[in-house]
Protein backbone atom coordinates (compact mmCIF):
# COMPACT_ATOMS: atom_id res chain seq x y z
CA UNK A 1 0.00 0.00 0.00
CA UNK A 2 2.78 2.31 0.40
CA UNK A 3 4.64 2.12 -2.47
CA UNK A 4 1.61 2.13 -4.57
CA UNK A 5 1.06 5.33 -2.33
CA UNK A 6 4.52 6.81 -3.23
CA UNK A 7 4.18 6.38 -6.80
CA UNK A 8 1.19 8.59 -6.47
CA UNK A 9 2.39 11.24 -5.18
CA UNK A 10 6.04 11.36 -6.78
CA UNK A 11 3.31 11.35 -10.23
CA UNK A 12 1.70 14.17 -8.90
CA UNK A 13 4.41 16.57 -7.59
CA UNK A 14 5.38 17.98 -11.00
CA UNK A 15 1.67 19.09 -11.64
CA UNK A 16 1.13 20.30 -8.48
CA UNK A 17 4.32 22.52 -8.59
CA UNK A 18 3.17 24.16 -11.53
CA UNK A 19 0.40 25.09 -10.70
CA UNK A 20 1.12 26.80 -7.26
CA UNK A 21 3.40 28.43 -9.34
CA UNK A 22 0.21 30.62 -10.67
CA UNK A 23 -0.33 34.37 -9.84
CA UNK A 24 -3.54 33.12 -7.67
CA UNK A 25 -2.45 30.77 -4.94
CA UNK A 26 -4.99 28.84 -2.86
CA UNK A 27 -6.78 31.94 -0.43
CA UNK A 28 -9.36 31.40 2.26
CA UNK A 29 -10.62 34.59 0.65
CA UNK A 30 -11.59 32.86 -2.87
CA UNK A 31 -14.55 31.12 -0.85
CA UNK A 32 -17.77 31.94 1.00
CA UNK A 33 -20.87 30.55 1.73
CA UNK A 34 -24.23 30.55 -0.80
CA UNK A 35 -26.52 32.62 1.17
CA UNK A 36 -23.59 34.65 2.19
CA UNK A 37 -26.04 36.59 -0.44
CA UNK A 38 -29.47 36.52 -1.81
CA UNK A 39 -30.72 33.93 -3.89
CA UNK A 40 -31.84 35.26 -7.21
CA UNK A 41 -34.00 33.05 -8.86
CA UNK A 42 -35.35 30.19 -7.01
CA UNK A 43 -37.24 26.77 -7.84
CA UNK A 44 -40.58 28.14 -7.17
CA UNK A 45 -40.30 31.10 -9.26
CA UNK A 46 -39.08 28.75 -12.04
CA UNK A 47 -41.82 26.45 -11.76
CA UNK A 48 -44.91 29.32 -10.85
CA UNK A 49 -43.65 31.82 -12.48
CA UNK A 50 -41.77 30.54 -15.62
CA UNK A 51 -43.57 26.71 -16.09
CA UNK A 52 -46.07 27.98 -14.88
CA UNK A 53 -47.14 24.81 -12.72
CA UNK A 54 -48.59 26.63 -9.68
CA UNK A 55 -46.26 26.01 -6.84
CA UNK A 56 -44.34 23.32 -5.57
CA UNK A 57 -44.83 21.62 -1.90
CA UNK A 58 -43.13 23.54 0.46
CA UNK A 59 -40.02 21.87 0.84
CA UNK A 60 -39.05 23.22 4.39
CA UNK A 61 -41.60 23.60 7.51
CA UNK A 62 -44.34 21.32 8.74
CA UNK A 63 -45.39 20.44 5.14
CA UNK A 64 -49.21 18.91 5.19
CA UNK A 65 -50.07 15.23 2.83
CA UNK A 66 -53.64 14.74 2.34
CA UNK A 67 -53.52 10.53 1.63
CA UNK A 68 -56.40 9.30 0.14
CA UNK A 69 -56.82 5.56 -0.62
CA UNK A 70 -58.69 5.04 -3.14
CA UNK A 71 -60.46 1.81 -4.43
CA UNK A 72 -62.30 0.60 -7.03
CA UNK A 73 -65.57 -1.73 -7.98
CA UNK A 74 -63.53 -4.45 -9.49
CA UNK A 75 -60.31 -4.06 -6.71
CA UNK A 76 -61.87 -3.68 -3.62
CA UNK A 77 -59.31 -2.36 -0.59
CA UNK A 78 -61.11 -5.54 1.35
CA UNK A 79 -59.45 -8.00 -1.23
CA UNK A 80 -55.39 -6.18 -1.25
CA UNK A 81 -53.19 -9.13 -0.88
CA UNK A 82 -55.42 -11.69 -2.99
CA UNK A 83 -53.78 -10.84 -6.04
CA UNK A 84 -50.54 -9.79 -6.15
CA UNK A 85 -46.99 -10.99 -8.02
CA UNK A 86 -43.75 -9.55 -8.01
CA UNK A 87 -41.81 -10.03 -11.92
CA UNK A 88 -38.69 -8.56 -12.91
CA UNK A 89 -38.30 -7.26 -16.05
CA UNK A 90 -35.75 -6.56 -19.28
CA UNK A 91 -34.94 -3.12 -17.28
CA UNK A 92 -34.26 -4.65 -13.73
CA UNK A 93 -37.73 -3.05 -12.45
CA UNK A 94 -39.86 -3.99 -10.03
CA UNK A 95 -43.39 -4.80 -12.05
CA UNK A 96 -46.60 -6.04 -10.49
CA UNK A 97 -49.33 -7.28 -12.26
CA UNK A 98 -52.72 -8.61 -11.30
CA UNK A 99 -53.03 -12.07 -11.91
CA UNK A 100 -55.59 -15.11 -10.67
CA UNK A 101 -54.17 -17.72 -8.17
CA UNK A 102 -55.31 -20.80 -9.59
CA UNK A 103 -57.47 -21.15 -6.40
CA UNK A 104 -55.23 -20.69 -3.34
CA UNK A 105 -57.05 -18.20 -1.02
CA UNK A 106 -54.25 -16.19 0.94
CA UNK A 107 -55.72 -16.51 5.05
CA UNK A 108 -57.93 -14.13 5.95
CA UNK A 109 -58.63 -13.68 2.35
CA UNK A 110 -57.47 -10.08 2.11
CA UNK A 111 -55.59 -7.58 3.94
CA UNK A 112 -59.03 -5.73 4.98
CA UNK A 113 -60.03 -2.24 3.94
CA UNK A 114 -58.43 -0.80 7.78
CA UNK A 115 -55.83 -2.73 7.67
CA UNK A 116 -54.48 -1.65 4.26
CA UNK A 117 -55.51 1.83 5.15
CA UNK A 118 -52.83 1.12 8.57
CA UNK A 119 -50.05 0.14 6.28
CA UNK A 120 -50.77 3.30 4.16
CA UNK A 121 -50.58 5.44 7.41
CA UNK A 122 -47.00 3.55 8.36
CA UNK A 123 -45.70 4.74 4.57
CA UNK A 124 -46.52 7.95 5.20
CA UNK A 125 -46.41 8.78 8.30
CA UNK A 126 -44.88 5.97 10.70
CA UNK A 127 -41.54 5.92 12.34
CA UNK A 128 -38.35 3.93 10.74
CA UNK A 129 -38.99 0.85 12.73
CA UNK A 130 -42.58 0.49 11.31
CA UNK A 131 -41.03 -0.07 8.45
CA UNK A 132 -38.23 -2.16 6.49
CA UNK A 133 -36.53 1.24 5.52
CA UNK A 134 -38.14 4.34 5.80
CA UNK A 135 -41.25 6.56 6.00
CA UNK A 136 -42.35 9.27 3.97
CA UNK A 137 -41.91 10.98 7.11
CA UNK A 138 -38.73 9.75 8.37
CA UNK A 139 -36.94 9.72 5.13
CA UNK A 140 -37.41 13.76 4.79
CA UNK A 141 -36.38 14.59 8.23
CA UNK A 142 -33.53 12.59 7.70
CA UNK A 143 -32.47 13.83 4.54
CA UNK A 144 -33.04 17.60 5.26
CA UNK A 145 -31.26 17.75 8.39
CA UNK A 146 -34.88 18.30 10.51
CA UNK A 147 -35.55 21.03 7.94
CA UNK A 148 -38.86 18.92 6.56
CA UNK A 149 -41.56 17.80 8.85
CA UNK A 150 -43.94 15.73 6.87
CA UNK A 151 -47.34 15.54 8.51
CA UNK A 152 -51.15 15.36 7.62
CA UNK A 153 -54.01 12.70 7.40
CA UNK A 154 -55.46 9.78 5.82
CA UNK A 155 -58.77 9.54 4.45
CA UNK A 156 -61.16 6.77 4.84
CA UNK A 157 -61.10 4.50 1.62
CA UNK A 158 -63.22 6.07 -1.40
CA UNK A 159 -64.13 4.44 -4.37
CA UNK A 160 -63.05 6.45 -7.13
CA UNK A 161 -65.88 8.34 -9.49
CA UNK A 162 -66.17 10.25 -12.09
CA UNK A 163 -69.11 11.95 -12.30
CA UNK A 164 -69.12 15.21 -9.42
CA UNK A 165 -72.79 15.24 -9.35
CA UNK A 166 -73.30 11.63 -8.18
CA UNK A 167 -70.05 10.05 -6.76
CA UNK A 168 -71.14 6.95 -8.76
CA UNK A 169 -68.20 4.13 -7.85
CA UNK A 170 -66.73 2.75 -10.85
CA UNK A 171 -64.31 0.41 -12.09
CA UNK A 172 -60.47 0.83 -12.79
CA UNK A 173 -61.72 -0.21 -17.02
CA UNK A 174 -64.52 2.56 -16.70
CA UNK A 175 -62.41 5.28 -14.48
CA UNK A 176 -59.70 4.93 -18.10
CA UNK A 177 -62.84 4.74 -20.54
CA UNK A 178 -64.61 7.73 -19.19
CA UNK A 179 -61.76 9.51 -19.82
CA UNK A 180 -61.14 10.51 -16.18
CA UNK A 181 -57.29 11.00 -15.36
CA UNK A 182 -55.45 11.00 -12.03
CA UNK A 183 -55.32 15.08 -11.94
CA UNK A 184 -59.47 15.17 -12.09
CA UNK A 185 -59.95 12.71 -9.51
CA UNK A 186 -57.89 14.72 -7.49
CA UNK A 187 -59.60 17.94 -8.02
CA UNK A 188 -63.08 16.29 -7.87
CA UNK A 189 -61.55 14.94 -3.96
CA UNK A 190 -60.53 18.38 -3.14
CA UNK A 191 -64.33 19.58 -3.42
CA UNK A 192 -65.67 15.83 -2.47
CA UNK A 193 -64.03 16.81 0.73
CA UNK A 194 -64.36 20.85 1.04
CA UNK A 195 -67.93 20.73 0.24
CA UNK A 196 -69.98 22.32 2.89
CA UNK A 197 -73.23 20.79 1.85
CA UNK A 198 -72.12 17.63 2.70
CA UNK A 199 -69.45 18.77 5.21
CA UNK A 200 -67.20 15.25 4.41
CA UNK A 201 -64.13 16.80 6.41
CA UNK A 202 -66.72 15.52 9.47
CA UNK A 203 -64.49 12.38 9.55
CA UNK A 204 -61.77 13.83 10.38
CA UNK A 205 -61.84 14.14 14.50
CA UNK A 206 -59.25 15.77 17.38
CA UNK A 207 -57.39 12.97 19.56
CA UNK A 208 -60.25 13.76 22.21
CA UNK A 209 -63.01 12.93 19.18
CA UNK A 210 -64.06 16.58 18.48
CA UNK A 211 -64.39 17.63 14.57
CA UNK A 212 -60.30 18.61 13.76
CA UNK A 213 -62.94 21.25 11.05
CA UNK A 214 -65.67 23.27 10.98
CA UNK A 215 -65.81 24.44 7.38
CA UNK A 216 -64.72 23.40 3.93
CA UNK A 217 -62.52 26.45 4.14
CA UNK A 218 -60.46 25.33 7.01
CA UNK A 219 -59.89 22.04 5.81
CA UNK A 220 -58.18 23.74 3.22
CA UNK A 221 -56.41 25.66 4.83
CA UNK A 222 -54.83 23.35 7.17
CA UNK A 223 -53.19 21.76 3.67
CA UNK A 224 -51.82 25.23 2.93
CA UNK A 225 -49.05 25.01 5.19
CA UNK A 226 -47.13 28.35 4.17
CA UNK A 227 -50.23 30.25 3.26
CA UNK A 228 -49.56 30.82 -0.09
CA UNK A 229 -52.79 29.84 -1.75
CA UNK A 230 -52.17 26.41 -2.41
CA UNK A 231 -52.78 23.09 -1.16
CA UNK A 232 -49.57 21.46 -0.32
CA UNK A 233 -49.99 18.29 -1.50
CA UNK A 234 -52.71 15.60 -1.86
CA UNK A 235 -51.18 11.86 -2.84
CA UNK A 236 -54.21 9.17 -3.59
CA UNK A 237 -52.70 5.60 -3.10
CA UNK A 238 -55.66 3.11 -4.91
CA UNK A 239 -55.99 -0.57 -4.61
CA UNK A 240 -55.19 -1.72 -7.99
CA UNK A 241 -51.98 -3.15 -8.92
CA UNK A 242 -49.83 -1.88 -11.31
CA UNK A 243 -50.46 -2.78 -15.12
CA UNK A 244 -53.77 -3.54 -13.84
CA UNK A 245 -56.35 -5.20 -15.87
CA UNK A 246 -59.88 -6.48 -16.94
CA UNK A 247 -61.05 -9.57 -18.38
CA UNK A 248 -61.47 -9.53 -22.00
CA UNK A 249 -64.60 -11.59 -23.81
CA UNK A 250 -61.85 -14.04 -24.58
CA UNK A 251 -60.82 -14.60 -20.85
CA UNK A 252 -57.59 -13.17 -21.03
CA UNK A 253 -56.37 -10.60 -18.93
CA UNK A 254 -55.42 -7.20 -20.94
CA UNK A 255 -53.77 -4.26 -19.96
CA UNK A 256 -56.53 -1.41 -18.95
CA UNK A 257 -53.65 1.12 -19.14
CA UNK A 258 -49.94 1.04 -18.36
CA UNK A 259 -49.30 4.91 -18.58
CA UNK A 260 -52.12 5.49 -16.02
CA UNK A 261 -52.06 2.45 -13.81
CA UNK A 262 -48.42 3.11 -12.58
CA UNK A 263 -46.55 5.67 -10.16
CA UNK A 264 -46.64 9.30 -11.16
CA UNK A 265 -46.73 12.91 -9.65
CA UNK A 266 -48.34 15.97 -11.71
CA UNK A 267 -48.79 19.45 -11.06
CA UNK A 268 -51.57 22.00 -12.18
CA UNK A 269 -51.12 25.72 -13.04
CA UNK A 270 -52.47 28.15 -10.60
CA UNK A 271 -52.05 31.33 -8.89
CA UNK A 272 -53.23 30.17 -5.66
CA UNK A 273 -56.08 31.54 -3.37
CA UNK A 274 -55.03 32.54 0.07
CA UNK A 275 -58.64 32.30 1.27
CA UNK A 276 -59.67 29.21 -0.49
CA UNK A 277 -56.31 27.26 -1.02
CA UNK A 278 -56.72 25.70 -4.59
CA UNK A 279 -54.59 21.99 -6.20
CA UNK A 280 -51.41 22.17 -6.74
CA UNK A 281 -49.88 19.49 -6.59
CA UNK A 282 -50.90 15.97 -6.48
CA UNK A 283 -49.15 12.15 -6.84
CA UNK A 284 -51.26 8.95 -7.77
CA UNK A 285 -49.69 5.23 -7.29
CA UNK A 286 -50.22 1.73 -6.25
CA UNK A 287 -50.29 0.13 -2.57
CA UNK A 288 -48.38 -2.59 -3.43
CA UNK A 289 -45.74 0.45 -3.55
CA UNK A 290 -45.77 -0.31 -0.11
CA UNK A 291 -45.01 -3.94 -0.17
CA UNK A 292 -42.65 -4.28 -3.28
CA UNK A 293 -39.39 -3.75 -1.46
CA UNK A 294 -39.82 -7.57 -0.50
CA UNK A 295 -37.65 -9.46 2.27
CA UNK A 296 -34.95 -10.80 3.09
CA UNK A 297 -33.40 -13.10 5.32
CA UNK A 298 -29.46 -12.84 5.27
CA UNK A 299 -28.45 -12.47 2.02
CA UNK A 300 -31.50 -13.69 0.43
CA UNK A 301 -34.10 -12.02 -0.90
CA UNK A 302 -37.61 -12.85 -2.59
CA UNK A 303 -40.90 -10.41 -2.54
CA UNK A 304 -43.68 -10.89 0.16
CA UNK A 305 -46.73 -13.39 -0.87
CA UNK A 306 -50.12 -12.82 -1.15
CA UNK A 307 -50.58 -14.66 2.63
CA UNK A 308 -47.95 -12.51 4.16
CA UNK A 309 -49.60 -9.41 2.67
CA UNK A 310 -52.77 -10.24 3.71
CA UNK A 311 -52.03 -11.40 7.19
CA UNK A 312 -49.88 -8.36 8.09
CA UNK A 313 -46.48 -9.89 8.02
CA UNK A 314 -45.58 -7.98 5.23
CA UNK A 315 -43.91 -4.58 6.53
CA UNK A 316 -44.29 -1.63 4.42
CA UNK A 317 -41.75 0.48 2.20
CA UNK A 318 -41.74 3.96 1.05
CA UNK A 319 -39.26 4.02 -1.81
CA UNK A 320 -41.56 4.80 -4.76
CA UNK A 321 -43.78 7.49 -2.34
CA UNK A 322 -40.58 9.18 -1.38
CA UNK A 323 -39.48 9.24 -4.96
CA UNK A 324 -42.93 10.63 -6.11
CA UNK A 325 -42.99 13.35 -3.62
CA UNK A 326 -39.71 14.56 -4.14
CA UNK A 327 -42.06 15.71 -7.95
CA UNK A 328 -44.29 17.24 -5.82
CA UNK A 329 -41.29 19.62 -4.15
CA UNK A 330 -40.07 20.28 -6.92
CA UNK A 331 -37.22 18.44 -8.91
CA UNK A 332 -37.90 16.53 -11.90
CA UNK A 333 -36.52 12.89 -12.74
CA UNK A 334 -33.13 12.15 -13.12
CA UNK A 335 -32.89 9.05 -15.55
CA UNK A 336 -32.89 9.04 -19.19
CA UNK A 337 -36.89 8.28 -20.10
CA UNK A 338 -35.36 6.24 -23.67
CA UNK A 339 -33.20 4.11 -21.16
CA UNK A 340 -29.94 4.43 -23.04
CA UNK A 341 -28.07 5.20 -20.28
CA UNK A 342 -28.61 7.20 -16.82
CA UNK A 343 -26.89 10.86 -16.82
CA UNK A 344 -27.04 10.44 -12.82
CA UNK A 345 -25.70 7.06 -12.71
CA UNK A 346 -28.86 5.52 -10.78
CA UNK A 347 -27.53 6.46 -7.29
CA UNK A 348 -30.32 8.83 -6.21
CA UNK A 349 -33.64 9.55 -4.92
CA UNK A 350 -34.76 11.24 -8.26
CA UNK A 351 -32.91 8.52 -10.29
CA UNK A 352 -33.64 4.77 -9.59
CA UNK A 353 -35.26 5.45 -5.86
CA UNK A 354 -32.54 4.50 -3.95
CA UNK A 355 -30.32 6.66 -1.73
CA UNK A 356 -29.96 10.78 -0.43
CA UNK A 357 -30.67 13.46 -2.76
CA UNK A 358 -28.07 14.83 -4.41
CA UNK A 359 -26.44 18.64 -3.35
CA UNK A 360 -27.49 20.24 -6.10
CA UNK A 361 -31.60 18.67 -5.27
CA UNK A 362 -31.05 19.84 -1.75
CA UNK A 363 -29.67 23.21 -2.51
CA UNK A 364 -32.88 24.21 -4.52
CA UNK A 365 -35.42 22.15 -1.84
CA UNK A 366 -33.05 25.00 0.82
CA UNK A 367 -31.51 22.38 2.93
CA UNK A 368 -28.01 23.14 2.36
CA UNK A 369 -25.38 26.15 2.26
CA UNK A 370 -22.73 25.47 -0.22
CA UNK A 371 -19.26 26.72 -0.05
CA UNK A 372 -18.88 28.81 -3.37
CA UNK A 373 -15.41 28.81 -4.84
CA UNK A 374 -14.58 31.75 -6.40
CA UNK A 375 -10.86 31.30 -6.98
CA UNK A 376 -7.93 28.55 -5.90
CA UNK A 377 -8.91 27.78 -2.68
CA UNK A 378 -8.49 24.86 0.28
CA UNK A 379 -12.26 23.28 1.09
CA UNK A 380 -12.80 21.17 3.96
CA UNK A 381 -16.32 18.88 3.83
CA UNK A 382 -18.35 16.29 6.13
CA UNK A 383 -20.12 14.06 5.02
CA UNK A 384 -22.76 15.48 3.20
CA UNK A 385 -25.85 12.64 4.03
CA UNK A 386 -24.59 13.57 7.71
CA UNK A 387 -23.90 17.56 7.92
CA UNK A 388 -25.49 19.01 4.24
CA UNK A 389 -21.65 20.17 3.60
CA UNK A 390 -21.10 20.80 -0.33
CA UNK A 391 -19.27 22.55 -2.26
CA UNK A 392 -20.61 24.72 -5.90
CA UNK A 393 -17.47 25.43 -8.40
CA UNK A 394 -18.92 27.58 -11.19
CA UNK A 395 -16.80 27.76 -13.95
CA UNK A 396 -13.62 30.43 -13.04
CA UNK A 397 -14.75 33.90 -13.77
CA UNK A 398 -18.24 33.62 -13.38
CA UNK A 399 -18.33 35.84 -10.61
CA UNK A 400 -16.57 38.57 -12.28
CA UNK A 401 -18.70 38.56 -15.44
CA UNK A 402 -20.41 41.28 -13.53
CA UNK A 403 -22.47 39.02 -11.70
CA UNK A 404 -24.38 39.07 -14.43
CA UNK A 405 -25.98 35.64 -14.08
CA UNK A 406 -26.84 36.30 -10.34
CA UNK A 407 -26.86 34.16 -7.04
CA UNK A 408 -28.73 31.09 -8.16
CA UNK A 409 -28.69 27.41 -8.20
CA UNK A 410 -30.60 28.18 -12.27
CA UNK A 411 -26.65 28.30 -14.10
CA UNK A 412 -23.89 26.01 -14.63
CA UNK A 413 -21.73 24.61 -12.20
CA UNK A 414 -19.86 21.60 -10.70
CA UNK A 415 -21.68 20.16 -7.37
CA UNK A 416 -19.28 18.33 -5.01
CA UNK A 417 -20.19 16.07 -2.09
CA UNK A 418 -18.52 13.75 0.36
CA UNK A 419 -20.33 10.44 -0.34
CA UNK A 420 -20.59 8.06 3.08
CA UNK A 421 -23.11 4.76 3.20
CA UNK A 422 -24.45 6.37 6.19
CA UNK A 423 -28.15 7.68 7.04
CA UNK A 424 -30.51 7.13 4.44
CA UNK A 425 -28.01 5.53 2.40
CA UNK A 426 -27.21 3.17 5.04
CA UNK A 427 -29.94 -0.33 3.67
CA UNK A 428 -29.08 0.81 0.04
CA UNK A 429 -25.62 0.60 0.30
CA UNK A 430 -25.87 -3.07 1.74
CA UNK A 431 -28.17 -4.50 -0.13
CA UNK A 432 -29.89 -3.67 -3.48
CA UNK A 433 -33.52 -2.31 -3.33
CA UNK A 434 -35.95 -5.11 -4.56
CA UNK A 435 -32.62 -7.26 -5.50
CA UNK A 436 -32.73 -5.30 -8.46
CA UNK A 437 -32.27 -1.71 -8.50
CA UNK A 438 -28.70 -0.08 -7.97
CA UNK A 439 -26.32 -0.81 -4.96
CA UNK A 440 -25.27 2.69 -2.99
CA UNK A 441 -21.61 2.88 -2.97
CA UNK A 442 -20.12 1.17 0.63
CA UNK A 443 -16.84 3.28 0.43
CA UNK A 444 -16.38 6.51 1.68
CA UNK A 445 -15.29 8.78 -1.12
CA UNK A 446 -15.95 12.23 -3.25
CA UNK A 447 -18.99 12.30 -5.73
CA UNK A 448 -18.78 15.18 -8.55
CA UNK A 449 -21.77 16.24 -10.61
CA UNK A 450 -21.42 18.63 -13.33
CA UNK A 451 -24.97 21.08 -13.30
CA UNK A 452 -26.43 22.75 -16.32
CA UNK A 453 -29.63 24.33 -14.93
CA UNK A 454 -29.74 27.12 -17.17
CA UNK A 455 -33.24 28.50 -17.70
CA UNK A 456 -34.55 29.22 -21.22
CA UNK A 457 -36.91 30.04 -22.74
CA UNK A 458 -39.64 28.28 -25.03
CA UNK A 459 -42.37 28.61 -27.30
CA UNK A 460 -45.58 26.51 -27.56
CA UNK A 461 -47.41 28.40 -30.40
CA UNK A 462 -46.81 25.59 -32.58
CA UNK A 463 -44.69 23.23 -30.92
CA UNK A 464 -42.01 23.92 -27.75
CA UNK A 465 -38.93 25.18 -29.71
CA UNK A 466 -36.04 26.16 -27.92
CA UNK A 467 -35.65 29.99 -28.29
CA UNK A 468 -32.27 30.52 -26.50
CA UNK A 469 -31.46 30.84 -22.56
CA UNK A 470 -31.92 33.34 -20.46
CA UNK A 471 -30.76 34.78 -16.75
CA UNK A 472 -33.89 36.01 -15.75
CA UNK A 473 -37.68 34.84 -15.31
CA UNK A 474 -38.98 37.16 -18.50
CA UNK A 475 -42.07 38.35 -18.92
CA UNK A 476 -43.70 36.49 -21.89
CA UNK A 477 -46.21 36.00 -24.24
CA UNK A 478 -48.77 33.57 -23.23
CA UNK A 479 -47.38 30.93 -25.07
CA UNK A 480 -44.04 31.09 -24.44
CA UNK A 481 -42.36 29.28 -20.94
CA UNK A 482 -39.39 29.95 -18.45
CA UNK A 483 -38.19 26.66 -17.61
CA UNK A 484 -34.92 24.39 -17.07
CA UNK A 485 -33.62 24.07 -20.50
CA UNK A 486 -32.03 21.15 -19.83
CA UNK A 487 -33.19 17.63 -18.58
CA UNK A 488 -31.88 13.95 -18.24
CA UNK A 489 -34.69 12.91 -20.60
CA UNK A 490 -32.50 12.53 -23.85
CA UNK A 491 -36.12 13.46 -26.07
CA UNK A 492 -36.04 16.70 -24.11
CA UNK A 493 -32.72 18.43 -23.77
CA UNK A 494 -30.80 20.20 -25.70
CA UNK A 495 -27.28 19.34 -27.73
CA UNK A 496 -24.29 21.45 -28.09
CA UNK A 497 -21.17 21.14 -29.88
CA UNK A 498 -17.48 21.60 -26.76
CA UNK A 499 -14.53 20.93 -28.38
CA UNK A 500 -15.74 20.40 -31.94
CA UNK A 501 -17.65 17.32 -30.59
CA UNK A 502 -21.55 17.43 -29.84
CA UNK A 503 -22.88 16.18 -26.02
CA UNK A 504 -26.25 16.50 -24.59
CA UNK A 505 -26.84 19.22 -22.12
CA UNK A 506 -28.13 16.72 -19.06
CA UNK A 507 -29.15 18.39 -16.53
CA UNK A 508 -27.12 16.59 -14.02
CA UNK A 509 -24.66 14.33 -14.61
CA UNK A 510 -22.39 12.54 -12.48
CA UNK A 511 -18.38 12.55 -13.45
CA UNK A 512 -16.56 9.28 -12.15
CA UNK A 513 -12.97 9.66 -11.73
CA UNK A 514 -10.63 8.36 -14.29
CA UNK A 515 -12.84 10.53 -16.97
CA UNK A 516 -15.62 7.82 -16.55
CA UNK A 517 -18.21 10.00 -17.52
CA UNK A 518 -19.79 7.32 -18.83
CA UNK A 519 -20.40 5.12 -16.14
CA UNK A 520 -23.19 3.73 -15.84
CA UNK A 521 -24.03 3.54 -11.99
CA UNK A 522 -22.03 5.40 -9.20
CA UNK A 523 -19.66 2.65 -7.78
CA UNK A 524 -16.85 2.19 -4.83
CA UNK A 525 -14.15 2.28 -8.22
CA UNK A 526 -15.60 5.68 -9.50
CA UNK A 527 -15.41 7.56 -6.16
CA UNK A 528 -12.79 10.10 -5.86
CA UNK A 529 -10.49 9.05 -3.03
CA UNK A 530 -7.51 10.78 -1.19
CA UNK A 531 -4.78 11.56 -4.36
CA UNK A 532 -7.23 11.70 -7.23
CA UNK A 533 -7.29 15.02 -9.39
CA UNK A 534 -10.11 16.69 -11.50
CA UNK A 535 -8.14 18.31 -14.43
CA UNK A 536 -4.67 17.08 -14.73
CA UNK A 537 -4.75 13.83 -16.32
CA UNK A 538 -8.13 13.60 -16.31
CA UNK A 539 -11.21 15.83 -17.49
CA UNK A 540 -7.97 18.12 -18.83
CA UNK A 541 -9.31 21.38 -19.91
CA UNK A 542 -12.89 20.60 -19.30
CA UNK A 543 -15.50 22.84 -20.56
CA UNK A 544 -18.79 23.58 -19.73
CA UNK A 545 -21.96 22.87 -22.09
CA UNK A 546 -21.75 26.79 -22.36
CA UNK A 547 -18.67 26.86 -23.89
CA UNK A 548 -16.91 28.59 -20.49
CA UNK A 549 -13.66 27.11 -19.42
CA UNK A 550 -13.90 25.12 -16.20
CA UNK A 551 -10.62 27.27 -15.04
CA UNK A 552 -9.80 25.09 -12.32
CA UNK A 553 -8.08 21.79 -11.21
CA UNK A 554 -8.53 20.17 -7.95
CA UNK A 555 -7.07 17.43 -6.17
CA UNK A 556 -8.36 15.54 -2.92
CA UNK A 557 -5.73 16.14 -0.12
CA UNK A 558 -7.51 14.09 2.55
CA UNK A 559 -10.16 11.68 2.99
CA UNK A 560 -12.29 10.07 5.56
CA UNK A 561 -15.58 9.26 6.52
CA UNK A 562 -14.96 12.35 9.21
CA UNK A 563 -14.32 14.76 6.46
CA UNK A 564 -12.41 15.65 3.21
CA UNK A 565 -9.81 18.51 2.11
CA UNK A 566 -9.86 19.58 -1.12
CA UNK A 567 -7.48 21.89 -3.10
CA UNK A 568 -8.99 24.27 -5.92
CA UNK A 569 -5.73 25.37 -8.29
CA UNK A 570 -6.07 27.70 -11.56
CA UNK A 571 -5.76 25.93 -14.45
Amino acid sequence: MKSKKLITMVALLPLIAGVTSCSENPSPDNQRKFHDKEETITMTQVIKDGEKQGYPAPSTGDTKVFVVPVQFTDYKAEDIGKLYNSEIDSNAKTALKHFKEDGITPAGGGRGAENAREDIRKAYFGDEEDTTWHSLKSYYKSSSYGKLNFNGLVANWIYAFTNPETYKPVSAKEFKDMKCTAAILAQYLLSYYSDDGMAKYNEFKNEDGSPMFNSGTEFLKYFDSNSDGCFDVIEMVYSAPYYATYENTDGKDVAIDNDMFWAYCGGTGTNGNKEKPKLSKWAFQSYYTTVEGGVRDGNNWRPWTCEEISTGVAKVDAHTIVHETGHALGLPDYYDYDYKRSPACGVDMMDHNVGDHNSYSKSLYGWTDPIVVTGPTEVSVRSFTDTGDCIMVPYRGYWKDNEKYGNTFFTEYLAIELYTPTGVNKADSEHPYQNAYPLCPSDVGIKVYHIDSRIGIYDYKTSRTFVGYTDSIVNTESAQYVMRANSNTLSETIKTKVNGKERVNWLLEYLGKDDKASASVVANDNLFKEGDTFGYDTYSGYQFNSGKSFGYKFEINSLSAEGATITFYQA
